[in-house]
């Protein structure tokens, strides 16, 4: 067989077959490389050979057993010949017909594809699947990572293939460089010329393998040069979009006519130029860009399609029927760009065009459907960003196909430019505040030549301004964000340019109820609205996502941005933006009212507060700015509870603290007082006990004013709570036992039964376990007396932790095992959660770990999806405990320092918490006998309980005794100084 010829170089390197982690490497040619860890990404030099068969869509349809059994032959062939050669076959890249192979030597990978092609070309294959495979062989740099190879040289390599017929070897510039000297007769290279490939903005001169007797003569080869097309070369690379261009193939594939929407910006335009490209082979009469934008008289839409394709008319006939017999037998594809203006007639035309002319597909992008019948309609999204306020680390950040495009776009004017850490923050926010509009995108990129990505991320707040520049080619509307949404605008009605600007009152959507609430009014009627929200969407101004089955819509912040500015000068903003408060804080407060309850409608409760938060901050912000301060108070009190169940604290007290001081100024004491106490509540849950107990004093000094003795008792119940966190458990119970009192008087039961429960909690800290027993047995009773389940189940869930403390496990279990049992009945995710949590820990007290295990599982679970801070931490704390008494030493520290890293992240302030993390971890892990790392835990966490008199203080501080003995003063001393300067996560880490 003829071949390349080559200096013989001996070399001990083996072959590996498909499918291998590694391909060989070959010693005539090494490869080049800037990274030698195999598990990361590196750059590397390398040749590659990429195959298929031409036609095997219709080969598979027609004969498809027969297929099965040529390419079984075909990868056997493949596997001999590319092994010896040298060769690796990606086998991630195979596509059922194709082969992706990769070579460290270009003569080899030449060698490898001309064998290849000699052994398809003599096979005897059956006469039906007689395979004709086309190659290109190309040679550059690519990126390895996960075993596959990336980066512009694999697409060069594909675009190159795609070119070639069936039978043909098509050998890259670079590659030809190589072995230009080396080919051996009868073998030539013939010059093919320079050619255009799709996608590409550099062309590729080609080279064709030829052999005398072989066939060398061949049609053009398929490239942009000779293919009938007007489609313009692009001068920018095509980002992302790969799942799109997929479906949308396949979508051209079923549909006569399929048009492309969204919004202005997004990218229709680029994406049915890049389908066009990919598609051109299967279009004998060519692939033709018709673009309308300039156009301004709708009856030139025929006119300008036929001055595309050189029709002229025929006289006496309309240019429709003259565009409609000539057509009638071509095989193509009309591209029609930006419909949106001209829907009416570019229907008609299109709808002419595809009734008569069976060979002809249409491809149009408009902002909407043109309505024509079998039209197939493709909606293009955005490109992916990062959630707003997401701060991804540089690697993940370019994961984002919106970022990619920036980063694209910036290097292609300072090439110099990465994404690091410095810069991933705000370039995170950029992309998310621009909802990933590719248009937008550019537009920002060709900022940074002035500016940095800092500073561009502060100014997007007037965007307008800053996003200017566009093409000074291109349309006016296509030159600057404004001017490209002016377009949109102006092709609405006016009554959906009314709805538009009332609905910019909106921050992160709304429902089809919320606008039906706020939207209507002359001269709009609440039955017009999902009308006028349809027409909207389908132009693709709203956007609409099907969550849950809970259909919601919303604006891109920039056309939401657009529309605040047009409705700014406008006399009927203000009452919509009243509107939309006054909603809102009525929706907050039934949802606060469920949360309140405990029902099994809690968790809804919250998911919607959660849903609508950015319209509610929105609204709290208005009402602030109008000083209403009656306002300010209801939506701070609405969403206390709501920012307190997820740990949103600053933001609680800061809508808190503004709105007591403009409830100080009118005085609303009564309004005052409430929020006083929620704010007590904030403190406390911070562990700043001494605000707590000032916020409380001060709240209950305006109930006692006003002599409203049942708003006093949760105030003396909550100082009792701060009283025995700093270990005055004489305080606590005389705080306690006021509030029994008042809640006895005002015979309010629910309040008397949490009161002993509280008092029998306390007297279990402070190890009075005879008077514990009695007060948990008297709220037991009760609750059970009043039928109160919850409170019920409550009380007989703290009493089973008492019990555990007393080391009566088994005890403990019956009754967590009821409690457990009445939450789930109730639907109380919470409650139940963290049964689960306290039964599990009874269970490993009784050695029952695989059953705590499964506890745990289900109580984390819970804990997660409703973001409950104080629960998770206990289930991560439970799996350490685990694992230590598993022996798994290792996987205990895991356990213990996500949990610390949990409650440091959520809530850094509650020092008691952490404190009890620690110390379970110091008493449970084991360390090789050396008691020295659990010691250092110890201390850290009596550092963190501080001076409280707390039973686990005090247990704590026994412990921390024994352990100075075991090590010695000397030691222990050293041990404790050395606690000073590490952090609690870092002594888990040592672990």
């Amino acid at each position: 067989m003829a071949g390349i010829n080559v200096m013989e170089i001996e070399t001990t390197n083996t072959t590996c077959p498909r499918g291998n982690d590694f391909f060989s490497m070959s010693a005539s040619a090494p490869l080049s490389e800037t990274n030698t860890d195999t598990q990361n990404s590196r750059t590397l030099t390398a040749t590659f050979l990429m195959t298929d068969v031409e036609g095997s869509t219709r080969l598979w349809e027609e004969y498809a057993l027969q297929m099965q059994k040529a390419l079984a032959r075909h990868d056997a062939i493949a596997e001999k010949l590319l092994s010896e050669n040298n060769g690796r076959l990606v086998k991630s890249r195979g596509e059922g017909d194709s082969l992706f192979c990769v070579f460290t030597s270009p003569v080899d990978a030449v060698n490898a594809a001309w064998a290849l092609q000699q052994a398809f070309q003599t096979e005897n294959w059956p006469e039906e699947t007689r395979l004709k495979v086309r190659m290109a062989v190309h040679t550059g740099d690519a990126e390895f990572r996960e075993r596959d190879y990336y980066g512009p040289v694999i697409n060069r390599c594909a675009r190159l293939r795609s070119i070639a017929h069936g039978g043909q070897v098509l050998i890259s510039s670079s590659t030809f460089a190589m072995v230009e000297q080396h080919v051996a007769t009868p073998l030539f290279l013939r010059d093919m010329g320079l050619h255009h490939l799709k996608d590409l903005q550099q062309p590729e001169h080609v080279w064709q393998l030829c052999h005398p007797e072989f066939i060398s003569e061949f049609p053009p080869l398929k490239s942009l040069n000779v293919q009938q097309t007007n489609l313009p070369q692009q001068v920018t690379t095509f980002v992302g979009r790969d799942t799109e261009l997929v479906r949308l193939h396949s979508m051209l594939e079923k549909a006569r006519m399929v048009t492309i929407t969204g919004s202005g910006g997004v990218g229709k335009t680029r994406m049915t130029l890049q389908m066009g490209a990919e598609v051109q082979e299967q279009f004998t009469d060519g692939v033709w860009l018709i673009e309308l934008a300039a156009i301004a008289d709708a009856g030139l839409v025929a006119k300008t399609i036929a001055n595309t394709l050189n029709v002229r008319e025929e006289p006496g006939q309309p240019m429709q029927q003259s565009l409609e017999n000539a057509l009638r037998e071509k095989s193509m594809l009309l591209i029609l760009d930006n419909c949106e203006h001209l829907l009416a007639e570019c229907s008609r035309v299109l709808n002419g065009l595809l009734r008569v002319c069976p060979k002809v597909k249409v491809l149009a992008s408009s902002r909407e459907g043109l309505g024509i019948q079998g039209e197939m309609l493709f909606r293009i999204p955005s490109l992916s960003v990062p959630m707003q306020g997401e701060s991804p680390s540089p690697a993940a950040l370019m994961q984002y196909e919106g970022v990619r495009l920036f980063v694209d776009r910036v290097q292609a004017v300072l090439p110099a430019f990465v994404v690091d850490e410095t810069n991933a923050k705000p370039l995170a926010q950029i992309c998310s505040r621009l909802d990933g509009i590719p248009f937008a995108l550019e537009l920002a990129a060709a900022r940074v030549r002035a500016m940095s990505v800092d500073q561009l991320a502060v100014r997007l707040s007037d965007r307008f301004r800053i996003l200017t520049g566009g093409s000074r080619t291109a349309l006016p509307r296509q030159q600057t964000l404004r001017a490209l949404i002016d377009w949109s605008y102006n092709l609405l009605s006016e009554q959906e340019q009314i709805l538009l600007g009332r609905l910019s009152v909106f921050s992160g959507g709304w429902q089809l109820e919320d606008a039906e609430a706020i939207c209507t009014g002359d001269p709009i009627e609440d039955w017009e609205v999902l009308d006028l929200l349809t027409s909207l969407v389908d132009k693709s101004i709203v956007v609409f996502e099907d969550r849950s089955q809970a259909g919601r819509y919303r604006l891109m912040e920039s056309i939401r941005q657009y529309s605040l500015e047009r409705m700014a000068n406008n006399e009927q903003h203000a009452d919509f933006r009243l509107r939309h408060a006054v909603h809102y804080l009525s929706r907050a407060q039934e949802w606060n009212k469920a949360i309140e309850q405990f029902g099994e409608n809690q968790q809804t409760a919250l998911l919607h507060l959660g849903q609508e938060l950015n319209n509610l901050r929105s609204a709290m912000d208005w009402v602030a700015e109008q000083n209403q301060a009656e306002s300010m108070a209801a939506y701070a009190l609405a969403l206390s509870r709501f920012f307190l169940m997820t740990a949103s604290y600053t933001e609680g007290t800061q809508r808190l603290d503004t709105a007591i001081a403009a409830a100080h100024t009118v005085n609303m004491e009564s309004e005052q007082a409430e929020m006083l106490m929620q704010r007590g509540r904030f403190a406390f849950y911070m562990a700043d006990n001494q605000g707590a107990r000032q916020y409380y004093t001060e709240s209950l000094q305006l109930f006692q004013k006003m002599s409203n003795l049942k708003r006093q008792i949760p105030l003396l119940n909550n100082l009792g709570n701060v009283a025995w966190a700093d270990g005055d458990f004489e305080a606590a119970e005389n705080f306690y036992n006021q509030a029994l009192m008042l809640a006895r008087e005002e015979k309010l039961a629910a309040y008397e039964g949490t009161m002993l429960s509280n008092l029998g909690a306390l007297a279990s800290d402070k190890g009075e376990f005879v008077k514990c027993m009695q007060r948990f047995e008297e709220a037991i009773n009760l609750h059970r007396k009043n039928d109160n389940a919850r409170l019920y189940a409550e009380a007989l869930m703290n009493y089973a932790e008492a019990l555990r403390r007393q080391k009566e496990a088994g005890s403990a279990v019956k009754r967590l095992q009821e409690s457990l049992e009445i939450f789930l009945n109730l639907g109380l995710k919470q409650q139940s959660g963290i049964c689960s949590l306290y039964l599990a820990g009874a269970l490993m007290d009784l050695n029952e770990l695989e059953q705590a295990e499964s506890c745990i599982q289900d109580g984390l679970q819970q804990a997660r999806e409703i973001e409950d801070l104080w629960g998770t931490t206990l289930g991560l704390s439970h799996l350490g405990q685990i694992e230590a008494l598993r022996g798994n030493t290792v996987q205990a520290a895991a356990y213990f320092l996500q949990a610390v890293n949990y409650q440091q992240e959520h809530a850094p302030q509650n020092k008691q918490r952490l404190a009890e993390l620690l110390h379970t971890a110091a008493e449970l892990l084991h360390n090789d006998g050396s008691i020295e790392q659990q010691y250092l835990l110890l201390c850290a966490a009596i550092d963190l309980y501080g001076d409280s008199n707390s039973f686990t203080c005090t247990s704590a501080k026994a412990l921390q005794h024994k352990w100075r003995e075991q090590l010695g003063e000397e030691a222990a001393a050293r041990l404790q100084q050395e606690v000073q300067t590490i952090t609690p996560r870092t002594l888990l880490e040592r672990f």
